[in-house]
């Protein structure tokens, strides 16, 4: 038994990845660090479009903005080439800046961004700490150059209730939603691409475009989140040191503190 696992692990390899994120309406900034030690399933084969990816993977993740920092593992499982799954467990630091940890009475409260500037929003806002579980399948497929993924995150967040919060609610910045205190969030996302240009072992240059959907229902609060608008990927040189782009545009057609427009602004630069 030693024996196999220490073969299994010779024949892993890291995969690290640094992801610097920019959004607006609402305003965000995001770093992300994951670090990924994979191996090869048993039933992998090269010579199969099936079977060719198959692996395990796991290590750990950090997450850093100026409202809130989490760290914690991650687990990932590719068993097929057209399903992806990945889990992951975090312990989450709200600093008390920006929007914290505010608690609100109801959960149809404004929580837009002109309410975080009043006073009483503003008396509200606590350091905080909790944890976030959450899994992530995604079915994924590519034929010629047409691409589709279809990630379907489930996610638990389990605070501690500040000192001094009164509310039932909070809101939580990553996901702009009102939740309860314990509550579940899930994201329904649908994202179709033409690859233009597709990246090879010899030249990494690569161009996407296509459209994403998301869909986002708190299940504490009945908050529900609809946003629809085109998407770009692309790598516009072949040195490591520039990073993979990501930029996408959504209308909100369904939010209760947005408008259609202006509509979600989005960009990642990732290595």
């Amino acid at each position: 038994m030693l024996l196999a696992l220490a073969a299994a692990a010779s024949a892993g390899t890291w995969d690290l990845e640094n992801a610097l994120a920019l959004s607006w309406f609402p305003k965000g900034l995001r770093y992300t660090f994951a670090a990924e030690y994979q191996v090869p399933t048993s039933w992998a084969k090269p010579e199969s479009v099936l079977f060719e990816p198959a692996m395990f993977g796991a290590g750990p993740y950090v997450e850093l903005t100026p409202a809130y920092a989490r760290a914690g593992g991650r687990v990932h499982f590719v068993p097929i080439a057209v399903l992806d799954i990945s889990a992951e467990a975090l312990a989450s630091g709200y600093f008390g800046t920006f929007s914290g940890v505010t608690d609100f009475d109801t959960p149809d409260a404004d929580f837009s961004e002109a309410a975080f500037e009043t006073d009483a929003v503003i008396a509200r806002n606590h350091p905080g700490f909790g944890f976030r579980y959450g899994v992530t399948p995604t079915l994924q497929a590519k034929v010629s150059k047409f691409i589709l993924a279809m990630p379907q995150e489930f996610t638990r967040f389990t605070m501690i209730v500040p000192e001094g919060a009164t509310g039932d609610y909070w809101y939580e910045p990553q996901y702009d939603a009102l939740m309860k205190w314990d509550d579940t969030v899930m994201v329904n996302s649908a994202l179709a691409f033409w690859a233009f240009r597709e990246k090879s072992d010899e030249d990494p240059r690569m161009f996407w475009a296509g459209v994403r959907l998301d869909h986002q229902y708190v299940f504490g609060t009945s908050d529900r989140q609809l946003k629809l608008g085109p998407m770009v990927v692309f790598k516009p040189s072949k040195s490591p040191a520039v990073p993979v782009c990501v930029f996408f545009v959504q209308a909100w057609l369904q939010s209760p503190i947005h408008e259609v427009v202006p509509p979600y602004l989005a960009g990642a630069a990732i290595w």
